[in-house]
């Protein structure tokens, strides 16, 4: 994500996914090679599956435009933790 128009487009698709399954963004910073967001949501289920195909199309997508298909991977792993109240 190291072009500024690849970090733009990427905080379209991820506040778009996060409005589709009805969580409360509460924020976000996205870097040169990581983001983080923090959200309100129901489950994390939603929060698993949304990020599934957000990785999936955006490592396709920027390995192709980039000549890398099969050669490099865009995303390792993802975190959650769910916080139960302000202490934490």
């Amino acid at each position: 994500m190291a072009v500024p128009e690849r970090r733009t487009s990427f905080q379209e698709i991820l506040l778009k996914g996060f409005q589709d399954i009805r969580a409360e963004i509460i924020g976000w910073v996205i870097l040169l090679n990581h983001y983080h967001i923090l959200v309100n949501v129901e489950s994390l289920d939603l929060v698993s599956s949304l990020l599934k195909q957000i990785h999936g199309s955006t490592s396709h997508e920027w390995n192709q435009k980039d000549g890398m298909t099969g050669k490099r991977k865009v995303w390792y792993r993802f975190v959650d933790r769910m916080m139960r109240n302000e202490s934490i």
